[in-house]
């Protein structure tokens, strides 16, 4: 992983990955939507330094547990399912931006972290980089890079979608577009653990 030629690549891998929409995308979206750039941060650090922290996990040989556990990978789904259910019910409810309120993002840092070890997309990031980009003798340093390297990327495009829901808190403050983007970032967000649902039974 120290090697450029396979860094590189392996960069560029998880800012693709990472920029796709997924749930975290939509969480971080809405999240700056409701309590601006500032008030997103605390998700986008959570969801970077689980995405660290799992993907440690794999190349420290987690994934290679898992993946022998049908069961386990079963209940993790639905355990993700039944995350993101629940914050979908609260972006559809949040209603509008009102004046002088101080807004408060659906979810904060812990959410973020916690989230990664349920999340289905997140799994297959991991496990995919690991597979790929990992040499089967990985040392200690070569998972850390890794590590890093997907929280950075992760970081980065996050902002981005973060960007994007900032931008849309003007909006937010009319009750008509308020009514439609809660109820269409909720449904964007199940929609977006359906396939990986089903894809489990």
């Amino acid at each position: 992983m120290t090697d450029f030629a396979i860094l590189i690549p392996f960069l560029v891998f998880c800012l693709v990955m990472t920029v796709t929409p997924g749930p975290n995308n939509m969480m971080v979206l809405t999240a700056a939507a409701r309590a601006g750039l500032l008030g997103a941060m605390p998700l986008i650090a959570g969801i970077a330094i689980g995405s660290a922290l799992q993907i440690a996990s794999v190349g420290a040989g987690l994934g290679a547990v898992i993946a022998t556990s049908p069961k386990l990978q079963i209940a993790m789904t639905l355990a993700g399912a039944g995350f993101l259910l629940w914050i979908a019910l609260r972006i559809a409810m949040s209603g509008r931006i009102r004046d002088q309120e101080s807004s408060q993002p659906p979810v904060g840092f812990w959410a973020g972290v916690t989230f990664q070890w349920i999340n289905p997309k997140a799994w297959a990031v991991t496990t995919g980089a690991t597979v790929t980009y990992l040499p089967s003798d990985s040392t200690s340093a070569d998972i850390l890079i890794a590590a890093l390297t997907l929280a950075f990327a992760a970081g980065v495009t996050l902002l981005i979608w973060a960007s994007g829901g900032a931008f849309l808190q003007t909006f937010l403050r009319r009750q008509k577009f308020a009514v439609v983007f809660n109820v269409g970032a909720a449904i964007v967000l199940i929609a977006a653990i359906v396939p990986l649902v089903i894809g489990r039974f």
